[in-house]
């Protein structure tokens, strides 16, 4: 009767663990689409503005891009959440002084108080990948829309 209840554990963590994967996988792939998303949206408001001249389009950019960068923190700082609970949980299977009890599978999400969340966020909102991919966009919307007032500043001198 107790392997049968290990057998059942053992398939539960199984199960889990492949749910943690999926997981880590699904968000993965929508901190990729944010990314997408930004720069589908940045080179069409780019070809508007070289086509058009009017940098009024590109003023509007800071918020979406501004947006995209929040959305793809968060979902970054969820897979790394996902990704410390699985490598706890694989480094309890693998240690075998303690063995996954059923407790195990499903505490990682309610121990956490929302300072560690703002944590995890904050570290993700500042991490290398985002801050080199959305930094770039906003210092080039940010150098763009200066060259602009620039050039209009001097053309209104060179008027007159």
């Amino acid at each position: 009767m107790a392997t049968q209840g290990m057998n059942d554990l053992d398939n539960h963590v199984h199960k889990y663990m492949e749910m943690l994967q999926l997981n880590i996988q699904r968000m993965s792939k929508l901190s990729m689409m944010c990314k997408a998303w930004c720069i589908s949206l940045f080179s069409a408001v780019f070809i508007f503005y070289f086509k058009e001249g009017k940098a009024d389009a590109l003023q509007i950019l800071f918020l979406p891009v501004g947006l995209f960068w929040f959305i793809d923190s968060l979902y970054l700082s969820i897979e790394r959440d996902f990704v410390g609970h699985f490598a706890a949980l694989t480094n309890k299977i693998l240690s075998h002084d303690r063995d996954v009890e059923w407790n195990d599978l499903f505490d990682f999400m309610t121990t956490k108080g929302c300072r560690r969340y703002l944590k995890a966020f904050c570290i993700a909102f500042s991490s290398f990948s985002t801050l080199l991919f959305y930094g770039a966009i906003t210092l080039t919307l940010t150098w763009v829309l200066w060259g602009d007032c620039i050039g209009n500043f001097l053309s209104k001198l060179g008027d007159k």
